[in-house]
């Protein structure tokens, strides 16, 4: 992945995170489903003072909050967090693949993109948008990209971006089998961070998927350390 000058010079600080999941076949629903339930428990408990000003302060997701204000918008990974803990909704999607990413960014507090690799072609550039780009999200809506938003193309096509969520060509599916699922680390994120993140997404992955083949992390950093 290459990480391109408007990145250095607008986001210095800023690292992406890579992991790449193949065979994810075989799904094992029951084993998967109870482990989301002790998880989302232990979850709930720690958050069961939650107060959203607190939380919004609270590392990593002030990092990210930081950012979303820039542009007078609320961070969706608290959203996410908030309908898990004050309104004990379950983490549900069309996936297994969706919902192991879903479960390690809410309590993580990381904002994550999954996208299957059969869409790509492996030409992947982190950038920050001059303004104006467009793409369709997984809704169906297209988008315009804010000045300066953070986002992972491929080629020419837009994948996500922090702003805006993620493109429909590339999203995950009940038909998708090999996964490439990406963390944005804005400015404030580390690589700590991001390597407890992809101990527990690794762990729920191997849960749901039992034969699936999980590799490693790779960090792309603005600025090497």
């Amino acid at each position: 992945m290459r990480i391109d000058d408007n990145v250095v010079a607008r986001h210095p600080a800023t690292i992406m995170g890579l992991l790449e999941a193949q065979g994810l076949t075989g799904a094992d629903t029951a084993g998967w489903d109870s482990l989301k339930t002790r998880e989302t428990e232990t979850f709930r408990h720690r958050l069961r003072d939650y107060n959203r000003k607190a939380a919004s302060l609270t590392h990593p997701v002030s990092c990210y909050t930081r950012y979303y204000r820039r542009y007078g918008k609320s961070y969706p990974v608290q959203l996410q967090m908030e309908s898990v803990v004050l309104k004990a909704r379950d983490i549900k999607a069309a996936c297994l693949a969706v919902e192991t990413m879903f479960l390690a960014e809410v309590r993580h507090g990381l904002l994550v993109a999954g996208h299957d690799t059969a869409t790509l072609r492996g030409d992947f550039v982190l950038d920050a948008a001059a303004g104006g780009e467009t793409f369709t999200t997984v809704s169906g809506q297209s988008r315009t990209l804010k000045a300066d938003d953070l986002y992972l193309a491929d080629g020419d096509v837009i994948l996500s971006s922090v702003l805006e969520g993620q493109a429909q060509a590339s999203s995950l599916t009940a038909d998708s089998t090999d996964v490439l699922y990406c963390v944005y680390g804005v400015e404030g994120v580390t690589r700590t961070d991001m390597e407890a993140f992809f101990d527990d997404l690794r762990r729920y992955i191997l849960t749901a998927y039992p034969h699936a083949s999980v590799g490693c992390p790779a960090y792309h950093a603005a600025v090497p350390a």
